[in-house]
């Protein structure tokens, strides 16, 4: 199952992101199920949790030189 957290967090792109998709951010288990209630989707046992948390949108929206700075952050190597 996919969980749109940006859409959840920027109720539909109305509001900024509250985080940086590339640095270290807690996404709480309440967060979770208040985004998973918001889409319909209800967890079962056995499913494989997808997350959008943004980080290809902010892939797109920077420039060469900010990507290539993203392969020396500790989060990402």
């Amino acid at each position: 199952m996919l969980l749109d957290l940006v859409n959840f967090f920027t109720e539909g792109g109305t509001k900024p992101l509250p985080y940086d998709p590339w640095a270290t951010h807690a996404i709480t288990v309440k967060d979770l199920e208040a985004c998973a209630a918001k889409q319909g989707v209800t967890f079962r046992r056995g499913d494989i949790l997808v997350l959008r948390v943004g980080f290809m949108q902010k892939w797109w929206a920077v420039t060469r030189a900010e990507r290539e700075a993203l392969s020396e952050k500790p989060e990402t190597l």
